[in-house]
């Protein structure tokens, strides 16, 4: 049997894929609402799994929490926190603080980007950060 973050992993990327072109296709959205809308779908649905499974203890069917921290990464926030909050998983601080710890840095770096891409930042820095590394 594979290991368990490259078959969640896969499983998240075909997801993400397809609820996103579905959303694109279907509902006529923006492409990166599209994309932000399925990942979010997509981690709030693997927290879910992931506790509805944990009382089995079994490590091949658990979703390692590097895969819950990288959908959470890509742009899963949302989802990862809601499920954390709905479903109870991860919130004991005393056992998984490292998670938490985690999980705070990755929020936190995500809110200096968007804070350095709004007009409250740098105007146009992420204009001409995204010129820079794609040249036209």
């Amino acid at each position: 049997m594979r290991h368990p973050f490259f078959t969640f992993s896969f499983i998240a990327l075909v997801l993400t894929g397809f609820l996103a072109y579905t959303f694109l296709q279907l509902g006529g959205l923006p492409i990166g609402v599209s994309y932000l809308i399925s990942i979010n779908l997509v981690t709030f649905v693997l927290y879910w799994y992931d506790m509805l499974i944990s009382p089995a203890k079994d490590e091949r069917t658990r979703i390692p929490e590097w895969v819950l921290l990288g959908l959470v990464l890509v742009g899963g926030t949302f989802g990862g926190i809601l499920g954390m909050l709905l479903f109870r998983h991860k919130i004991n601080f005393r056992r998984k603080w490292w998670f938490q710890l985690r999980l705070f840095l990755i929020v936190v770096l995500q809110f200096l980007l968007l804070y350095y891409c709004s007009p409250l930042g740098q105007p146009n820095a992420c204009n001409n950060m995204l010129g820079s590394l794609m040249p036209m």
